[in-house]
């Protein structure tokens, strides 16, 4: 019983609710990218470049989506 409610205490500590967030959505945020990016680098006639062009915003891109959803979260 004692050990529920230890569970219950740490899974509802902010550093890792944070982490289970941040590893969700950089899962999801991840697989979409990389079937963009196949995409691109398999059926168009963009040049080879462009792939590596598109990771490097979504790298960035996805830093500021989480940076705003944080945010959010913290104001609720």
């Amino acid at each position: 019983m004692d050990n529920k409610r230890n569970d219950s205490v740490l899974f509802k500590h902010p550093l890792l609710e944070t982490f289970v967030f941040y590893s969700i959505f950089r899962a999801i945020y991840g697989a979409i990218i990389l079937i963009i990016t196949w995409t691109f680098a398999t059926n168009s006639n963009l040049p080879s470049y462009f792939s590596v062009l598109f990771l490097i915003f979504s790298m960035i891109f996805s830093r500021y989506i989480f940076k705003k959803i944080k945010t959010k979260k913290n104001n609720e």
